[in-house]
């Protein structure tokens, strides 16, 4: 639902200011007073997104039903939190199946967040797309990935959670290869030579649309993945610790988000390549797999 919030957004955003100004369409100009030429349209997303959170998280704080005591202390809260989080920690050896999981999304996390955050630096400087065809891309995106976190939660049903989490990454991994494989000036590592399809506004050439066309093969793999990963732990974590595991959980998915962009620079500059550089994001999915292959689902997915 996060995902088809977003494309509400840029679409918006797209209508709005974005096409009025380039093609007079489907206003005569930016609409609200918005300067492009002072970077308006992008400046004005932070208080869009602020909005939204403020409107849409209401109702939760409104109507859900707080199942903790009332008149607790934070203090105590976070006291009792905290030490519960580090028994589990010191814990580990007695669940080592979700330990063994927490550790191997760590590395498949950090290689998905660091793709999906350099992607856009990617085809703007590999590709040189612009803000519109960035946008369009975002939009996509953002369309498939809504799709993706209903298709995560399709496949877990059909195939078990870790086989999904499996065939999710994988897939991953080819659409994120094909798109490396595209230039300005060539297909498939230099297979096929680029040329120009049409002469529309965005996405002229034979490689532009080739590498849009694996956007959504990205995008339903990567959230679909996210999906998975939470029914994983769901089904891994002991009974009554789940709020403890899913606090490890997010603390692992976050102590470590450096390194993927870390890997992408050490190659770049080391190969003086941009796509080598982007290619390294794959060992981290490399070891993430490696790592899920030794964790063992003991009781029923169902």
């Amino acid at each position: 639902m996060g995902n088809l919030a977003a494309v509400l957004i840029f679409t918006a955003l797209v209508l709005l200011f974005v096409l009025p100004a380039m093609i007079a369409w489907p206003f005569a100009g930016p609409q609200f007073g918005i300067d492009l030429a002072r970077f308006e349209h992008l400046r004005i997303v932070g208080p869009i997104c602020a909005i939204w959170l403020a409107v849409f998280s209401l109702p939760f704080f409104l109507y859900a039903k707080d199942p903790g005591i009332k008149g607790a202390r934070w203090i105590n809260a976070v006291r009792e939190g905290s030490t519960s989080v580090l028994r589990t920690v010191r814990e580990a050896a007695k669940y080592r199946q979700p330990m063994k999981f927490l550790i191997a999304r760590m590395f498949y996390a950090d290689g998905m967040a660091a793709l999906l955050a350099l992607n856009a630096v990617y085809v703007a400087l590999f590709l040189e797309w612009g803000l519109l065809e960035m946008t369009c891309m975002a939009l996509f995106a953002s369309f498939f990935a809504f799709l993706g976190g209903i298709f995560g939660g399709w496949l877990d049903t059909r195939v078990g959670v870790k086989a999904a989490l499996f065939i999710e990454v994988i897939v991953m991994i080819i659409g994120f290869g094909l798109q490396l494989s595209v230039s300005q000036d060539s297909l498939l590592f230099g297979v096929f030579a680029n040329y120009q399809v049409w002469d529309g506004l965005i996405f002229q050439t034979a490689s532009d649309i080739a590498y849009l066309s694996m956007v959504p093969v990205v995008a339903v793999a990567a959230t679909a993945s996210i999906s998975s990963s939470r029914a994983m732990l769901v089904t891994l974590a002991p009974q009554g610790r789940s709020g403890e595991f899913f606090g490890l959980y997010a603390i692992a998915g976050t102590i470590t988000v450096w390194m993927g962009p870390l890997l992408v620079e050490v190659f770049t500059n080391a190969a003086n390549s941009q796509r080598i550089g982007m290619a390294s994001i794959v060992m981290l999915f490399a070891i993430g797999l490696t790592l899920l292959g030794f964790v063992k689902v003991e009781k029923s997915e169902g």
